[in-house]
């Protein structure tokens, strides 16, 4: 400073910039902090201590019981008195500013005993007190003494009145309470016969409301009506007979493919049952599973050996002129989908191959080499780019291709194998799930990975809302073989 080193606590050190600084060394600081002139009193406590006793500050307030023998002892006593005074914890018990303590240091040279002083003092303030008390006390006396005879009467009589009030507003609640009962337990039954969309809830609700006022016999039975209601009211049922291996409705709920086993795929009216055409078989394998495509036009029918193998023989169908227009031998299950706005259709054929048609006619528009065969294929939902899964090394890997170049946009990898995908409409996500029950959500531009759920058992099916913020998955219960369904958002 000034062109001149100068010797400082590092303690005290703050920056240049600092409009409001808490610093000073350990043990000098008052637990309020410093800044204050109370805080210097608190720190010169401290010195003094270590001074006068020889001490760290932090063993205040101890004192070395060698240096209490004797007239030096009683001295330090004296002295002591300033000191656990300036040291207070509580500010309010300090000296109030250097005064206060530079008269009781001057009262200790001049040989006075602050001790006695204080004890003094302090049995002073007691009498006070005490006095004080006594006083109050019996002016307090007095005075209750005296409204208690002025408002004895009065008690009476309040007693009386409140007595009345309160019986008749007990006798209007419960007329109330009874009416309420009786309104909300008729709308609860009324619900339970409406038929209406949400009824369960509706009635379950009614019936919490009327439990708040009594829980009845009639109540419960309500309730238990409430639980045996469907909240979707039935539109129609479509008969199936004996021998169906799989239906299927067409995305415009008008039309169902009915799959007979080796035999031929029927196509019914949903509303009546009455059959539009058959699809004749072209193989004497069993059809597991149909597939529409987005339009309704065309239909996908797999046929396999039983239900639990991987590859299956393909047939894709005009449903509108009856015409068979592709057949696929041993491709894996879900390695083919339909393009969603045109007319086009993926699959599997050779080993790295994903090979893309023109149902219009038949031929061939173009294919996707991989490094690996495909075991799932999907369309992107504007039907540029291309979602590929297949096995590589020990992993699996999901690889999202331009469709009119084949080119890897983007790719990740998984350690179990895919069992269900999904788009997002909006096409921010793709929901990828494996065997072991996690559930994945897949970046397509960039491939980044983000684990968005853990089930306990293998996820068979991944849908996303149609706005894309909802992800529903669901398992099969290997016991039952009934789907548990979960959602998760990621908006």
């Amino acid at each position: 400073m000034g062109g001149k080193p100068k010797l400082a606590d590092i303690g005290l050190v703050a920056g240049v910039g600092d409009t409001l600084s808490f610093v000073g060394t350990e043990g000098f600081i008052p637990p309020e902090g410093p800044g204050t002139a109370q805080a210097d009193i608190y720190g010169l406590g401290k010195l003094l201590y270590e001074l006068a006793v020889g001490l760290d500050r932090l063993e205040f307030p101890q004192l070395p019981p060698v240096l209490l023998v004797g007239k030096e002892g009683d001295e330090l006593l004296e002295l002591n008195e300033v000191i656990t005074r300036a040291c207070e914890p509580d500010a309010r018990r300090r000296y109030a500013d250097a005064a206060e303590m530079d008269g009781d240091l001057k009262l200790f040279l001049a040989g006075r005993s602050l001790r006695e002083a204080r004890k003094f003092q302090r049995h002073l303030v007691q009498l006070k007190r005490v006095a004080l008390v006594a006083c109050g006390l019996l002016f307090i006396t007095v005075i209750f003494l005296w409204i208690a005879k002025m408002r004895e009467r009065e008690s009476l009589e309040r007693v009386r009145v409140e007595t009345a009030l309160r019986q008749r507003a007990e006798a209007a609640e419960l007329r109330a309470r009874q009416e309420l009962y009786g309104a909300s337990l008729g709308e609860a039954r009324a619900t339970v016969r409406s038929g209406e969309l949400g009824q369960r809830l509706n009635t379950l609700a009614a019936v919490h409301r009327v439990a708040a006022i009594t829980n009845t016999l009639e109540l419960r039975r309500e309730a238990f009506a409430a639980l045996s209601l469907p909240d979707l009211r039935r539109e129609r049922e479509i008969p199936l007979s004996p021998g169906v291996t799989a239906a299927t409705l067409d995305f415009a709920f008008e039309r169902v493919a009915i799959c007979r086993g080796i035999g031929s795929v029927e196509i019914r009216k949903a509303i009546d049952g009455r059959l539009l055409t058959t699809l004749a078989a072209s193989t004497n394998i069993t059809a597991y599973a149909a597939q529409w495509s987005w339009n309704g036009h065309y239909l996908l029918v797999k046929r396999y050996e039983h239900r639990q193998s991987d590859f299956a023989d393909f047939e894709v169908w005009n449903v509108d002129a009856g015409r068979r227009v592709l057949t696929l031998h041993d491709v894996p299950v879900d390695a083919a989908d339909f393009h969603r706005s045109q007319p086009w259709f993926v699959a599997q054929t050779a080993t790295n191959c994903a090979v893309i048609w023109n149902l219009a006619d038949g031929s061939e528009i173009s294919h996707i080499d991989l490094e690996g065969r495909p075991f799932h294929l999907r369309f992107a939902p504007d039907g540029a780019r291309l979602l590929a899964i297949y096995r590589v090394g020990p992993g699996w890997k999901a690889a999202v291709h331009e469709l009119a170049t084949g080119r890897m946009v983007s790719s990740a990898i998984f350690a179990e194998r895919i069992s269900a995908l999904d788009w997002d409409s909006r096409e921010r996500w793709i929901a990828v799930a494996d065997r072991v029950g996690r559930v994945y959500l897949m970046e397509p531009q960039a491939g980044k990975t983000s684990l968005l759920a853990q089930h306990r058992t293998e996820v068979v099916t991944t849908a996303f809302s149609p706005d894309g913020d909802y992800l529903f998955s669901a398992v099969m219960r290997r016991r039952w073989s009934a789907p548990i369904c979960a959602a998760a958002s990621r908006r």
